[in-house]
């Protein structure tokens, strides 16, 4: 009954209020962003890992939100159940490995990089560009830096690591299914289903789309929120470039093992996402499986 309550007070204030264009950001506001981009690949009770964060910060420009990497955090944990953690302005420790010492690195020159949002004031984000200069930015500073030899020998290892986390595409796909998108007409109407479909790429197979449906809800604070979820069919079909096929020791996807899960929660009154995150989990044909995840929280101090 309470969580009833709270959702027609939600309603009722919503109802009262005059959300316009939820990505319209005036100018004078700061915007801060933390963007996260997570891999998981398991087999028969092992598993290897990696996360990315990024906080970014800038001020918006028309249709274009231009934001500067202020700090970067980049988790790393392997099949052996080693885990290592590297941060923007820390160095390694004396016995951190080339590889350790080349990923300490690598954050460390993602701090200053631009990535810009383009985005509809009414429809969300539309494009996403600067997250493969800024990694391409951070090999070429690996390559070029005044560091030991056996730590330039794995830069590439190090960078291409966080291709799959730090990429203009990957974050625009991942970001647009996390919810940072139209606003749903539902979202305010726990009686409807929610629906929406999302593009999935998947390597060998190229673009997909995954209907989602679920329902709107109310989160602790009193927050509208969305929560969908859905899965490929037998049917699947695919489109685009197919991007390198899995390795033979890996097996190809199975097309209909995709499951997409998202959810997101908006702010009152302007509907505008707070934050977001999408879970997207495959299965190969020799066992393994990936999970990949994005999320994304907005902040905007006047």
């Amino acid at each position: 009954m309470r969580a009833e309550l709270a959702l027609l007070a939600v309603v009722a204030l919503a109802a009262c209020s005059e959300p316009g264009a939820p990505y319209a950001i005036p100018s004078d506001e700061k915007m801060t962003v933390v963007l996260a981009a997570a891999e998981t690949v398991s087999i028969t009770g092992r598993s290897a890992a990696k996360r990315l964060e990024l906080t970014l910060s800038g001020t918006p420009s028309g249709d274009t939100f231009p934001l500067t990497i202020i700090s970067a955090t980049y988790e790393y944990r392997s099949a052996d159940g080693d885990v290592t953690e590297h941060m923007t302005r820390r160095v390694s420790p004396d016995d951190a490995s080339p590889i350790e010492r080349a990923r300490t690195g690598l954050v460390n020159a993602l701090e200053g990089s631009i990535i810009t949002l383009s985005v509809d004031p009414m429809t969300g984000l539309v494009g996403v560009e600067g997250a493969n200069a800024a990694r391409e930015h951070a090999r070429t500073v690996l390559r070029d830096g005044d560091l030991e030899e056996s730590v330039r020998t794995v830069t590439d290892e190090a960078v291409d690591g966080v291709v799959t986390l730090l990429d203009d595409a990957v974050l625009l796909r991942g970001l647009q299914s996390a919810g940072f998108t139209a606003i749903p007409d539902t979202v305010l109407d726990p009686l409807r289903d929610a629906q929406r479909s999302v593009d999935v790429h998947i390597d060998g197979l190229g673009l997909t789309t995954v209907a989602l449906r679920g329902r709107a809800g109310i989160d602790v604070d009193e927050s509208p929120i969305v929560q969908v979820e859905g899965r490929s069919g037998v049917d699947a079909s695919f489109r685009g470039e197919p991007g390198p096929s899995p390795h033979d020791a890996v097996g190809a996807v199975l097309p209909d093992s995709i499951v997409v899960g998202a959810e997101t929660m908006y702010r009152l009154p302007d509907l505008r996402p707070l934050r977001g995150n999408v879970r997207i989990s495959y299965a190969h044909t020799n066992g393994w499986r990936v999970e990949r995840r994005v999320s994304f929280t907005l902040v905007t101090v006047e």
